[in-house]
């Protein structure tokens, strides 16, 4: 997947991951507040805008720094189920480590998995879709070479 990645022209894959990062970042705001309207019963009307931008940049750091690393890793081990588990693993690692660098959590079972536990299931949405979307993504680059050679 690195080498058909670096094959490819540097504006595909950035117009790729722009759009990633938007719609699905878009996803995982419409799904947080959606969970937070649940959770309170109100919708939040002020600043709604700030944190769709907020979320969509979390979800790029997320795919970026988190998600892409783990689905190259996994990639090689040429399993798909190991590939969507990347996916999916890769939200609640990105939870985490956002309530690690952002928060004051104690260090438990509580405060990482259980009470950010719709936030665990967003990012793993957010993971899986991507590695969905990224395994398209490369067999149509590839099915699109091998037709032009």
């Amino acid at each position: 997947m690195t080498t058909m990645l670096k094959s490819l022209p540097l504006q595909q894959v950035f117009l790729f991951y722009l759009k990633q990062i938007i719609i699905l970042g878009s996803i995982a705001f419409g799904m947080w507040l959606f969970e937070s309207w649940m959770r309170t019963g109100e919708w939040w009307q002020g600043d709604w805008h700030a944190l769709w931008i907020l979320t969509v940049i979390f979800a790029a750091i997320q795919l970026i720094v988190i998600t892409t690393p783990l689905l190259v890793l996994f990639k090689k081990l040429k399993r798909l189920p190991l590939f969507y588990t990347a996916g999916l693993v890769s939200g609640p690692i990105g939870v985490a480590l956002f309530l690690w660098f952002f928060t004051y959590q104690p260090f438990d079972l509580y405060g990482y998995l259980i009470w950010p536990q719709s936030e665990h299931i967003i990012g793993a949405s957010l993971g899986l879709g991507f590695a969905h979307n990224l395994r398209r993504f490369m067999l149509s680059k590839q099915m699109h070479t091998y037709a032009i050679d």
